[in-house]
């Protein structure tokens, strides 16, 4: 039995991408043409090992034909990239020399796929099919399953989590998010800064099938603006500081970074062998959450919930710093002041504190942050998230300005919600950390009149999602869904 789960996920197929509302309802951006699409060389540095991802001769071919005939059919790809069955066996080279902690280390970031998606895992050398993990050059990976005995290298240098769950990733079958056939749409990217042997690295695949997964700037699999060199920009500059966390993952609590490559996708039922073990009863999970494929009687929730449907506000990591609140808002603006302040000592770990700002249903929140009080520049040391303004199972807007102490916020548009949520996440290691946020609610106007918000509208209903995402679709489609 094939795992279609996330060895076609960003890989094979047809491509989807759902529209993404902007501050103030203003319209989508246009996507603007790039000096390049960081694909112009790629015949050349395909020959090798390429950044993080250690092609097979087969799978170098299919890039250059894909590259050379980007508009062949999608399904011709299929060809090049074998899928795991449900279990994927590994393990750890006794030669490498790995620490217990090392290991242990690994084997978290592993298994986030596990905990989140049906995907198992054992440590086996014996297994017909098996990764190698070891000491070997740097952090990279076989892309999907090689057959037999395939390499994954984790030297001392990769030793973080977000590191090692973006190479399993890979092993998976799972492209860097910045591939996506849709990328243009969302980042640009300047051939002229990517360094010799990496442009495979930013070449658009186009034969991914993102299983109408919207583009997430804050994936695990996401590089960073200047992974090598600055080489990228984000069409919504509030999504740029988004990659500063990418492969630097180093505490749990960043794990709603890597939302997107979770399994319970919009479209999953139409392409998930419910014999894996997907749950198929509606356990009425909310805020874009999805029923845990490992209990089925629980549902697993976009970072900002909590609760077994995801209706709860998480706890603090450490209440002495942070509480974390719910806070109603109404017509007339309000002020909130929130603040997560931590000792000044390098080397501790990251605290997170969740505020909920609610409001009436029919309405959507307004957000205008004025100003920030923080002691480090680095987005990894201290940072805001703000979501709401997209799905929730989306990474939200990260503000961390450069300065320190109390930084003004005025450069930043009025954020409006998609609904009648705004979800605020405060994260900081080092130091004193705060903000400052006006707030109040308006009137929606994504019901009332029967109209389609979004031009994909009338597709979406093709594809029977007024029946499985009812909330969405009444919110934004209910013209084409005869909803009025």
């Amino acid at each position: 039995m094939n795992l279609i789960l996330l060895a076609g996920l960003f890989v094979i197929g047809g491509v989807y991408t759902l529209p993404v509302k902007h501050d103030s309802g203003k319209a989508p951006i246009k996507p603007h043409h790039n000096p390049g699409k960081g694909g112009e060389n790629l015949t050349e540095n395909l020959k090798g090992n390429d950044g993080d991802i250690m092609l097979t001769e087969a799978q170098i071919d299919g890039l250059l034909e894909e590259t050379e005939n980007p508009t062949r059919s999608k399904r011709q790809a299929s060809t090049k990239y074998n899928k795991w069955t449900t279990t994927v066996s590994y393990y750890f080279d006794d030669a490498s020399g790995y620490t217990d902690d090392q290991k242990d280390l690994m084997r978290a970031g592993f298994n986030f796929w596990r905990d989140n998606t049906c995907i198992n895992f054992e440590e086996s050398e014996t297994a017909d099919d098996k990764i190698r993990v070891a000491k070997i050059d740097g952090c990279y990976a076989n892309p999907g399953m090689k057959g037999g005995e395939q390499e994954m290298s984790l030297d001392d240098d990769c030793m973080r989590i977000g590191i090692a769950s973006h190479e399993m990733a890979h092993a998976l079958g799972v492209w860097h998010q910045q591939s996506r056939s849709d990328r243009e749409d969302h980042v640009t990217v300047y051939d002229n800064r990517i360094e010799t042997g990496e442009g495979s690295e930013y070449a658009i695949k186009n034969n991914t099938n993102n299983y109408d997964v919207p583009y997430d700037y804050g994936s695990v699999m996401h590089y960073a603006e200047s992974a090598s060199g600055p080489v990228m920009e984000a069409d919504e500059p509030l999504h740029q500081k988004l990659w500063v966390n990418g492969m630097d993952l180093h505490s749990t609590i960043f794990y709603s970074s890597i939302s997107t490559t979770i399994v319970w996708v919009k479209n999953s039922k139409k392409h998930i062998d419910h014999n894996l073990g997907i749950c198929t009863d509606d356990l009425g999970c909310q805020n874009d959450g999805y029923p845990n494929p490992a209990d089925c009687s629980r549902c697993i929730c976009p970072g900002g919930f909590a609760g077994i449907l995801c209706d709860k506000r998480p706890s603090s990591t450490n209440a002495q710093f942070c509480n974390g609140s719910s806070i109603n808002a109404n017509s007339s603006w309000q002020t909130f002041n929130g603040a997560l302040n931590r000792e000044n000592i390098a080397g501790l770990s990251t605290e997170s504190c969740t505020h909920w700002i609610k409001s009436p249903e029919g309405t959507q929140i307004e957000l205008e942050f004025v100003q920030m009080k923080k002691m480090n520049y680095s987005c990894r040391t201290q940072s805001l998230e703000v979501k709401g303004a997209q799905e929730m199972t989306m990474s939200g807007y990260r503000i961390c300005p450069i300065g320190t102490g109390t930084v003004s916020l005025s450069n930043i548009p009025v954020i409006t919600t998609l609904g009648n949520k705004a979800i605020l996440i405060l994260r900081n290691s080092r130091g004193t950390f705060g903000f400052q946020v006006r707030y109040r609610y308006i009137e929606s106007n994504n019901n009332g009149d029967c109209t389609d918000v979004f031009p994909e509208c009338e597709e979406y209903a093709a594809n029977g999602d007024c029946e499985w995402d009812l909330p969405y679709m009444k919110n934004y489609c209910s013209y084409s869904c005869n909803f009025c």
